[in-house]
């Protein structure tokens, strides 16, 4: 009996050690179906925002909620809803955060063709596979792998954007609760979540030309209090020669270490 106290004793430190110095996971939820979302001067963007302009996780450029082949194929949602999760303990974890990328055109797929005539993304670095002997810049965001062509392949391009432009982006956060109108946490049927009519929190990230530029900032607990469910609205005012060109938003997300 002795023993068996001794080595529990010896044993139980070091447990509790390695649950101490567990790192947790760090998560992110994006707000985008994809990338690179093309803001407009002055047009509010959000989820069920018509032709936006932006690139699908396997790099084809879309036009949301739109027609765009033939008249027949209607692309997905450029903004989705994001959920924030709970810690081990229940609780939302209040150094969550929401992180902007922006002003990077090279996160723009360049698209070819190959000897089929087949729209193409190749890979970054990418030099001769028996289609092509020159490199190019390519796809840098690909999960794992690429596809050999585009499908359904588009020919659309992005405007061209100058250096000397400022434009600020306002980005607005609503929330919502867990339950919906009936009081379940299913979203079935018609129930939608009851979204704040103005936000929650709202901020500002200037950028200057194409020069990249990356902004976080942690959600405030008095934020975090007022439900899981976030929801994200993009407008842009261009300033100086830029008046009526605007710039692009690479990438919107939640942030949240998970233990």
């Amino acid at each position: 009996m002795k023993r068996i106290l001794i080595s529990l004793l010896t044993i139980l430190p070091i447990v509790a050690f390695a649950q101490a110095s567990a790192s947790p996971v760090y998560r992110f939820m994006p707000l985008l179906s994809g990338y690179n979302v093309a803001l407009t001067t002055n047009v509010t963007y959000g989820v069920g925002t018509t032709n936006a302009e932006f690139t699908t996780y396997q790099g084809v450029i879309e036009y949301s909620l739109t027609n765009n082949i033939g008249g027949s194929n209607v692309w997905g949602d450029a903004f989705k809803y994001g959920v924030l999760l709970p810690d081990s303990q229940g609780d939302y974890v209040a150094n969550a955060q929401v992180c902007v990328y922006a002003g990077n055109t090279n996160w723009f797929p360049i698209a070819t063709t190959n000897a089929f005539m087949q729209w193409y993304i190749p890979p970054a670095g990418f030099t001769n596979t028996g289609y092509f002997t020159t490199a190019y810049a390519g796809w840098p965001l690909a999960m794992s792998g690429y596809q050999p062509w585009m499908y359904p392949a588009t020919t659309n391009t992005y405007p061209g954007y100058s250096g000397v432009f400022t434009n600020t982006i306002t980005v607005n956060l609503y929330r919502a609760p867990a339950a919906t109108p009936n009081g379940t946490t299913a979203e079935v049927g018609p129930a939608q979540p009851l979204w704040e009519t103005t936000p929650g929190l709202s901020f500002t990230v200037t950028v200057i030309g194409v020069t990249p530029v990356y902004f976080q900032t942690n959600l405030p607990a008095t934020f975090l209090q007022g439900g899981p469910r976030i929801k994200a609205t993009v407008t842009v005012a261009s300033y100086a020669f830029g008046q009526g060109f605007g710039t692009m938003l690479n990438q919107l997300g939640l942030g949240q270490p998970q233990p």
